[in-house]
Formats: C-alpha cells, structure tokens, sequence
C-alpha cells in the first residue's frame, strides 16, 4: 500500500503542469516514507534476532547511500530527459518493488491484535512539527 502511494504520487508529480499540484503530489508521496519503517518491521519479523540488529543498519545506509547517489544523478537526468523523470524513474523503482514484494515477502503469522497508540503518534507529529 505504501509502495502504492509513491507510486502513485510520483505519477501525479510526473504530469502536474502547476505548483499546486505538485505539491499535492509530493504529499502523496510523502505517505510512501512509510517504506523505511515497514521495512525495519518486517526485518524485525522475519530475520533471526542475531541478524535483526545488522540488517537494519544495512537499510539505513542504503538510504543515506541513495540519498546522495540521488543528489548526483538528479542533474545529469534533468539536463537529459527533463525535470518529469525525476518522478517516472521513482515510480517505475516503485512499480517493481511492489511487485517483488508481493512476491517474496512472507505474510506475516504475528498476532494482529496490538493496537496502534495513536495519541503518542499524534503527539509526536505535533512535537516534530513544532520542533521543524
């Protein structure tokens, strides 16, 4: 769902023809941050405890790697093909993600029943904001 959301807000970015709309599709792609956490929870389910602890230092630097390679290539892409690829390059990245995913990743057999505390999630927005 979440790979689904970058997707899709890298495709309304990628055809936005004004600010307005770009920004309304950078929020929709915003929604797909929630990759990075997913994916320290699902390292978190599936990989043995001795493993837990250097997988997701191993997503971590991915990030920060991409990050800078992304800064790098973003130039050469924009003098090339045009300021629009900056987002159909992410959303074909994200296209196939999702479906590897679905593919590879085991549904998970954890109980389902924890809820989400949502008033520390609230207050923790507010606080970021506040703090930003």
């Amino acid at each position: 769902l979440t790979l689904g959301f970058l997707a899709a807000g890298s495709i309304i970015a990628a055809l936005s023809n004004d600010i307005s709309m770009l920004i309304v599709a950078r929020a929709v792609q915003g929604i797909g941050g929630g990759v990075l956490p997913l994916t320290f929870g699902i390292i978190r389910d599936e990989f043995p405890s001795q493993k837990v602890a250097p997988s997701i230092a191993t997503a971590s630097s991915l990030l920060g790697a991409s990050t800078a390679i992304g800064l790098v290539v973003a130039g050469p892409i924009v003098a090339l093909l045009g300021h629009r690829w900056l987002f159909w390059i992410p959303m074909l990245c994200a296209v196939l993600v999702l479906i590897l995913a679905a593919l590879i990743i085991p549904r998970t057999n954890r109980d389902q029943t924890k809820r989400i505390n949502w008033i520390a999630g609230i207050v923790l927005s507010v606080w970021t904001v506040i703090l930003l």
